[in-house]
């Protein structure tokens, strides 16, 4: 290649960049998101757990945070598998420059860095694969690419934008080693692209097997090599240099994939059971500009592909081109069935996903698809001087006939529509004219120009207008307050090891449901919750259990459980309200609306536990409504407990309540009556109703839920008063009452157990014996363990044992753990189906917890074998040209 070409291809890759970027900037200024105005980048994901990510990593780089492990995830767990998701991009280093109270403001620029790298690479990658398209169809293709539908709805996900702007450059190594036998940009290309997000790192290495055989085998029919045995062997070679490529990034994803699957299967169940993402004709609705989907529910189903009006009619324009071999038509037909059928097929999205099912943001590798389209769109404006500008014009008015008939059926927005059939008629003039005369053509490829510009900012607009609506800066504020809570709480506790958790979340909404389930991560504090795609399922099993929540994914802690929190070490609550059983400290100043309470059950880290400790605990399905009675927290608890203690230990009985559905104020009530006694009463209920309005004797307490923020145990009051709990099913929809009078009914009549009837909600109320708490509490504290370090990834300390037996920590227990007792490495096992469970003998133990990452060695002796397999290749190869 000649330099004067090279200079104009990176002049093109830098007009796409900026103009992308542009882009991004024009679209935050419209939404007023600030600098441009008074509202935060920050939304969704970026929100609810990327801001949090980047406050901890912020502390890792200031060295005051561990990147292997930490006991501010939930109750500890590896670090790896979160960094390799979330945090791994390039990009994150610029994050040394900022401040931690500047958190917004390196979002926002990485936003717009990552946007604009997307148009970039995706400009180098056409104008290498396509060097006869003009300058201008170069830099609007590029910025469809950058600034579409994909990336406009995951802005919030800018962990998966990484994937984005490596793809054209895997791609680019994929058509440079099909055309030139050149593999080294693939090669390092397909690690880098692992290492800067492993998830959209293997969706671009799946889709680089089907691209390298679509490139492959056109390929070879135009050199008329067309021979099933050279494919196959072609094929393999691909396939080795793919995988020397995911071999060279093991260093990192080694150890990645081993944090990843902690206790995880590797297939979610049902992946493969037959569905699809709504109607097949439903995806040409996707097309049309401003369509609002980004996948945010499991029940979106719309497959939205927008990419501009202009490519729609020049990808649809590419098979009527009498320019294009029929054979390259077929190839291409199959690789859009492909990539439409992975979307529309369920099974095979679930498989691009990683064999998961995606629980919010559906349709992840939809980039991939976009990417098709707009490629497919680019091949046809490669061959502009020869397209037939009626069939151009007579696909444009196709187009405007199809959304008309599909605004019949279901219709669009009037507004929206009359733009795209505006935009239809205009871009079919325009070809026509700039193709007719020469003279016009620079005028139509400007006015082209700007008006494509002008959509894809309009869709940016419309599709991401009622995102942004958090205050710029609120985050900053509540953070600085939140930072002066946990170190008041630091400066008044001193001890090496205890647990705090937090009832009120940042959001300020009506109801407190702690959604903000990583601030242990951000503020640097030990606690119980964790909201990430890298959970441990073992501990998520235990707290959900013990009665926090409901679902393992994630793990939320909505209010104190007395028992719960004392066992698990939780000595402060900051907290908006008080409870029973908690004191008040009131030489501690309330910040963010939060009070600092003390649990003085609280234990310590360990405690010596009977050998039954070590058998396994059966607990239920959670969100079952029909076993509430048999598998319930409470009792649950009761097993933990008489395990931990080797006797029988009943801390919570059931209590009976009267429960009567008023018909016409719509109310579930519960009310149970006064025992004469100063036990407290709690509650627990199940339902198939999301998000009930809750009051406890009186007084509002939440919203109840029970799917996504799924909450479990509630404590109500004291036993020896009449306690009364309403749910209020009325404003939550007539089909929702409907059901619920309907299930009210079946219960009464006593069918509850028939397998069409299953209840709409359930509750079991019990009651915590103090006395027999107290007794149980301090029998654990007369052997507890207190480590003198406690730190990410090391404890040490000395335990005197009176007995040999069991000492159980409260530190999920983990392979890479090395555990040491007076110099010997011992075997642990798992003590309530989680924790670390060291043998200890009577006298005194000298213990010393040592954590490894695993993987860590296997993957740079991987990643070494690699590149010295690679070179070896690249060696005997050049050898085999000369020789030639």
């Amino acid at each position: 290649m000649k330099s004067k070409n090279y200079t104009k291809y990176i002049l093109w890759g830098f007009a796409a960049a900026v103009l992308s970027m542009l882009a991004v900037i024009v679209c935050f200024w419209k939404l007023g998101v600030y600098p441009f105005g008074e509202y935060s980048v920050l939304t969704n994901d970026c929100y609810i757990q990327y801001i949090d990510f980047f406050r901890y990593l912020k502390e890792v780089m200031n060295g005051s945070a561990h990147i292997g492990y930490s006991f501010s995830k939930s109750l500890g767990g590896s670090l790896v598998a979160l960094f390799g998701y979330y945090l791994s991009s390039p990009f994150n280093l610029l994050l040394y420059f900022f401040d931690i109270n500047e958190l917004e403001t390196f979002i926002l620029i990485i936003t717009i860095l990552k946007v604009g790298l997307c148009g970039f690479t995706f400009s180098l990658f056409i104008s290498h694969r396509l060097e006869n398209l003009k300058p201008v169809f170069v830099v609007i293709v590029s910025l469809a690419y950058a600034f579409t539908q994909y990336n406009v709805g995951q802005l919030s996900n800018i962990s998966w934008l990484d994937g984005v702007y490596m793809l054209p450059i895997i791609l680019w190594g994929i058509w440079r080693y099909v055309s030139e036998k050149k593999k080294g940009m693939l090669y390092v290309s397909i690690g880098l692209s692992i290492v800067f997000n492993w998830y959209t790192g293997y969706m671009n290495c799946l889709f680089a097997v089907i691209y390298f055989l679509y490139e492959q085998i056109r390929w070879n029919y135009k050199y008329q090599q067309l021979m099933l045995k050279k494919i196959v062997k072609q094929f393999f070679c691909f396939c080795g240099i793919e995988l020397l490529g995911v071999m060279l990034s093991c260093a990192f994803f080694i150890p990645v994939v081993f944090g990843q699957s902690s206790g995880r299967s590797i297939l979610d169940e049902g992946i493969f059971s037959f569905a699809t993402n709504g109607s097949l004709l439903n995806i040409y609705r996707g097309f049309m500009i401003g369509t609002p989907n980004m996948g945010m529910t499991v029940s979106d189903s719309t497959i939205t592909l927008f990419c501009g009006v202009l490519l729609l009619i020049s990808a649809g324009y590419y098979f009527f081109s009498k320019s294009i071999k029929n054979f390259d038509k077929i190839c291409t037909s199959v690789l859009v069935a492909v990539m439409i059928f992975s979307e529309f097929f369920k099974p095979l999205e679930n498989i691009w996903c990683g064999f998961k099912f995606p629980a919010a943001f559906k349709f992840r590798f939809a980039y991939i698809v976009i990417f098709v389209i707009i490629f497919i769109a680019a091949q046809s404006l490669e061959q502009f001087d020869k397209i037939d500008s009626k069939i151009f014009c007579k696909i444009a008015g196709i187009n405007i006939i199809i959304f008309l008939i599909f605004d019949f059926i279901c219709p669009f927005d009037s507004i929206v529509l009359w733009i795209q059939i505006g935009l239809l008629l205009f871009y079919g003039i325009a070809v026509f004219i700039g193709l007719s005369d020469g003279k016009y053509r620079r005028i139509c490829f400007g006015l082209i120009m700007v008006v494509f510009y002008s959509e894809i900012l309009a869709n940016s607009y419309w599709v991401t207008s009622e995102v942004y609506r958090k205050p710029a800066g609120e985050y900053a504020a509540y953070a600085e307050e939140q930072e002066k809570l946990v170190a008041s709480i630091r400066t008044y506790d001193e001890t090496s090891f205890y647990r705090m958790e937090q009832n009120k979340n940042r959001d300020k909404r009506e109801y407190d449901n702690s959604f903000f389930a990583n601030e242990s991560l951000a503020y640097g504090y030990s606690g119980i919750q964790q909201y990430s795609s890298s959970y441990d399922k073992k501990t998520s099993d235990f707290i959900a259990s013990m009665g926090y929540c409901k679902g393992i994914f994630p793990t939320f802690y909505h209010e104190p459980i007395l028992t719960s929190d004392s066992l698990l070490g939780v000595r402060y609550v900051m907290s908006s309200k008080a409870y029973y059983g908690l004191e008040h400290v009131s030489n501690m100043q309330e910040h963010n609306g939060k009070s600092v309470y003390f649990n003085p059950y609280a234990l310590s880290l360990g405690f010596l536990v009977n050998e039954n400790a070590l058998e396994p605990i059966v607990s239920g399905d959670q969100f079952d409504i029909r076993t509430i009675l048999e598998d319930n927290p409470f009792e649950f608890q009761n097993k933990v407990y008489s395990a931990i203690l080797g006797e029988d230990v009943r801390l919570y009985e059931p209590v009976g309540a009267e429960y009567v559905y008023d018909e016409t104020t719509e109310k579930a009530v519960y009310t149970i009556n006064s025992v004469g006694n100063e036990n407290m009463i709690y509650g627990y209920t199940r339902s198939t109703i999301d998000g009930i309005p809750m009051d406890i004797n009186g007084e509002y307490s939440c919203y109840y839920r029970s799917a996504w923020a799924n909450m479990g145990i509630y404590q109500i009051g004291i036993a020896s008063e009449e306690n009364q709990v309403i749910f209020n099913v009325k404003g939550l929809g007539e089909e929702v009452r409907r059901k619920s009078l309907q299930a009210q009914r079946e219960i009464a009549e006593g069918i509850r157990d028939d397998e069409n009837s299953e209840p709409w909600i359930d509750s079991v109320f019990y009651m915590l014996n103090m006395d027999t708490f107290e007794r149980v509490i301090s029998k654990l504290q007369e052997q507890s363990y207190q480590p003198q370090v406690f730190e990410d990834g090391y404890v040490k300390g000395t335990y005197n044992a009176k007995t040999d037996g069991w000492l159980m920590l409260t530190i999920p227990n983990d392979e890479n753990w090395k555990v040491i007792v007076n110099g010997i490495e011992v075997q642990v096992k798992d003590g309530v189906n989680t924790f670390m469970t060291v043998p200890v003998k009577i006298g005194e133990n000298q213990i010393e917890l040592i954590y490894h990452v695993k993987g860590i060695s296997l993957g740079i002796v991987v990643s070494s074998l690699s590149i010295i397999i690679f070179v070896a290749l690249s060696v005997v190869e050049r050898r085999k040209r000369k020789i030639i």
